[in-house]
Parts: structure tokens; C-alpha cells; sequence
């Protein structure tokens, strides 16, 4: 009776694993954005207001422009910052930033593409309190 018990524990182990892709890398997955995070948002010369993206991975140099989307607003002043590639950041004039709505989902693209990243919901309560990684 054990013996069937273990049997049956066993099979659907393997089943299970099989049906996650791979077994446990289901639960070892990345989180939904993959590391990806809105790093800063900063206030720029009293005119503009800065938000700033990191990735794990450097984004692709492309020639194309870079564009943000939060929520249905789409911006376009902005890119690459540094020299690793893993930092875009975007300027927002203050009438820019007041159409952004607390919680918006922030994406990343280039123009022409079909996909891009995300970097999860924009926290406008975040200006100008300092970064998240160093």
C-alpha cells in the first residue's frame, strides 16, 4: 500500500515538473519585470522632472529612438545614459509630468519595434527621495 502511494507521489512529481517548462525552474522564475526597476525620479533645475530606469541586462544601441511609455502617454526625451548601457533616463516637463497618473505601467521601446520592457507601476510619491540602487 505504501509502495503504490510512493508510485503515485512520484509520477506526479514528474508530472507536475514536466508541466512547468523544465520543473523547478517554475519556481525559481524571475519576477515579472526581471530585475527591471524605475530607479530615481528627480526634480531637474525646478523645470523638468527625471525618471530614471535600470536594467540587469544593457539595452540594444539601436538606430532608433528610445520611447517611454506610462500608461497611454508616450515620451520620447530621453535614452541611454551611461556607458554600460544599463541606465535610460527621461525628461518630463511639468505639464508632462501632471497628465502621469500614480500607478501607470512604465514601458520601454524603440520606435518601430512590437515589444519593449517593462518596468513595473510608475509611484509618483517617489520625487526627489533618492535613488534605489546607488
Amino acid at each position: 500500500m505504501k509502495r503504490t502511494y510512493l508510485i503515485i507521489l512520484i509520477v506526479l512529481v514528474l508530472a507536475v515538473s514536466a508541466g512547468v517548462g523544465g520543473g523547478w525552474w517554475y519556481f525559481s522564475r524571475p519576477s515579472e519585470h526581471e530585475g527591471r526597476l524605475i530607479n530615481r525620479i528627480r526634480t531637474i533645475d525646478n523645470n523638468w522632472v527625471e525618471i530614471e530606469l535600470y536594467s540587469p541586462k544593457p539595452f540594444p544601441v539601436l538606430n532608433a529612438a528610445m520611447i517611454m511609455g506610462i500608461g497611454d502617454k508616450t515620451f520620447f526625451f530621453g535614452g541611454i545614459t551611461n556607458t554600460v548601457l544599463y541606465t535610460v533616463a527621461f525628461r518630463l516637463s511639468p505639464d508632462q509630468w501632471a497628465t502621469v497618473r500614480d500607478g501607470d505601467p512604465v514601458i520601454i521601446t524603440y520606435k518601430g519595434w512590437p515589444t519593449g520592457w517593462t518596468f513595473g507601476p510608475i509611484d509618483k510619491s517617489r520625487l526627489d527621495k533618492g535613488p534605489i540602487l546607488p
